[in-house]
């Protein structure tokens, strides 16, 4: 529960059906050359990649550049990328608005004598136009990508028949234009994010920058990274504790430096890419990107390694993330236009989150449950008192954390588990009783039957338990089982096989037991 719905992911990319078959089961039989763009744009970005692996790079710079650059995020190491999450800053690692901000004014600088006359602009346009979506598919055509290469293809034909477009119209009509492309991608994560920052940076920056006046141009600099990093955060904040459950405390300590060398990273990445074929730059212009580079990760490292850098385990429901949208807009609203009913609206908008948050917590803290997650090939359960969650499970589930953490995590926040304690031995407490493979956590009792345990049929009684828990492919019969054990329902893990378990489940179904197979979910039960 809580986790990451990747069937829900998958339909949104319109994939409704997956199949796995062996190497020697198939036969290509014929083939379809697809789109003639994309295919090109694919080959050139792998011959970018290709130069920046010939380059002076050493690795972790070079995975840094080929997200920025050509939204390549394959290279990162997952403690480099976590490192700009907890720090404020992976919306850089993306390619953005930003960068096609400076792909489109190095394009527009470099065709300058393309100035006069409407033939002129019309070329300029056109050559520009095509560059920026070249790029766009080359960093396959992401959603801020895409949403930021709509706006600008506004832009330049607003500069061309001499209009100023309306920038909520561009957002809107760019928005528009991609959901008639897919409906679905109005449910991205990317898409979320992407137009809830550059509708905050577009409402609010000029209000927040009129707060406070520099005199110098490197403190007007600073403010202006400040004030577009705060309206950026203040937008996506909600979004990023709905799905991400963390928010980065130093994100304006970290922006002011990133931000500041970003633009040049790119710069020089592009020129090293365009002038690779001349051996000096190959030596001094990858030197260069390294070292601009090395300095960004150090900044993030740093930021990242402060106290309480990240506030983590944090969690929201759709509700609560609707109303902190409500509030922060109408508090808004309520600041710039000085109206005081926006300004209720937003005090009652808090008001009901935190009512939400304390029935929560509340009815958290009072919980005692078991729920037993659907792993692949295997099994982990935890057995939920209050914020105490004690976890048991089959050996090689518990010793995968990465694995098991994937499916648990979210519910674990969800619950606010502060304390985890993983059972492997027998153990015994007020709540909780393990011994071997039987478990008892207030008064519901489950037996788990796997390879190990071996019955004699002249067990004089049955042995009354709630829950029968079969795993790691026993070879036993529920008929069998039944006449020893008495059990309200049987649970099928995914450690077993699909041929078995449809026997096991047949079983049940003819003596009428109630069964439930971890396959089709998790099973939670309260108590």
């Amino acid at each position: 529960p809580s986790e990451f719905n990747y069937k829900r992911y998958l339909k949104i990319k319109n994939i409704y059906l997956q199949a796995y078959v062996d190497d020697y089961a198939w036969e290509k039989i014929s083939e379809k050359h697809g789109n003639k763009i994309m295919i090109f744009a694919s080959g050139l970005r792998q011959n970018l990649l290709k130069l920046l692996d010939k380059s002076n790079l050493e690795k972790n710079e070079n995975a840094v550049i080929s997200a920025i650059l050509l939204g390549v995020s394959d290279k990162l190491d997952p403690e480099l990328s976590q490192q700009y999450a907890s720090a404020g800053v992976s919306h850089i690692l993306c390619v953005s608005g930003m960068h096609v901000g400076v792909i489109y004014m190095i394009v527009n600088y470099l065709l300058f004598f393309l100035s006069k006359g409407r033939i002129q602009k019309s070329i300029k346009t056109i050559v520009l136009l095509l560059i920026i979506w070249l790029y766009a598919c080359v960093t396959g055509l992401s959603p801020s990508v895409m949403r930021a290469s709509t706006m600008f293809t506004f832009m330049a034909f607003g500069h061309l028949f001499e209009r100023k477009p309306n920038t909520y119209n561009s957002i809107l009509t760019s928005l528009f234009f991609l959901c008639c492309l897919n409906p679905l991608i109005i449910y991205e994560v990317g898409v979320q994010l992407s137009y809830s920052a550059v509708f905050g940076i577009v409402w609010l920056q000029k209000p927040i920058k009129t707060i406070y006046k520099t005199k110098t141009k490197v403190g007007k600099h600073i403010w202006e990274i400040m004030a577009v990093s705060f309206v950026a955060q203040l937008l996506t904040f909600p979004f990023s504790m709905y799905y991400f459950h963390q928010f980065p405390t130093y994100f304006l300590l970290a922006n002011i430096a990133i931000i500041s060398l970003t633009p040049f990273v790119v710069g020089t990445g592009i020129l090293y890419l365009v002038l690779s074929f001349w051996t000096w730059t190959h030596e001094y212009l990858s030197l260069l990107l390294n070292y601009m580079i090395k300095s960004m990760n150090y900044v993030v490292s740093f930021v990242e390694k402060l106290p309480f850098s990240t506030l983590g385990n944090l969690y929201i429901n759709s509700t609560q993330l609707l109303l902190l949208y409500a509030c922060i807009l109408c508090f808004a609203f309520a600041i710039l236009y000085k109206r005081k009913f926006y300004f209720f609206i937003s005090l009652f908008s808090i008001s009901a989150i935190l009512f939400i948050n304390l029935h929560h917590k509340n009815k958290n803290l009072h919980s005692h449950e078991m729920i037993i997650y659907s792993i692949n090939k295997g099994y982990v359960m935890d057995c939920i008192c209050g914020h105490t969650a004690y976890t048991m499970g089959d050996s090689t589930s518990l010793l995968d954390n990465k694995k098991h953490e994937y499916h648990t995590e979210n519910y674990r926040i969800k619950k606010g588990i502060k304390n985890q304690q993983q059972i492997t031995d027998d153990f015994k407490n007020k709540r909780l009783y393990k011994s071997k493979n039987y478990i008892q956590f207030c008064n519901t009792s489950l037996l788990v039957v796997d390879n190990r345990i071996y019955f004699e049929n002249n067990t004089p009684e049955k042995l009354k338990i709630d829950y029968l828990l079969i795993d790691n492919n026993p070879n036993v019969k529920i008929n069998n089982l039944l006449k020893m054990i008495d059990a309200n329902t049987i649970i099928f893990t995914t450690n077993n096989s699909y041929f078995k378990t449809n026997v096991w489940k047949k079983e049940c179904d003819s003596l009428k037991i109630a069964y439930h197979d971890l396959r089709e979910g998790h099973k939670k039960i309260m108590l």
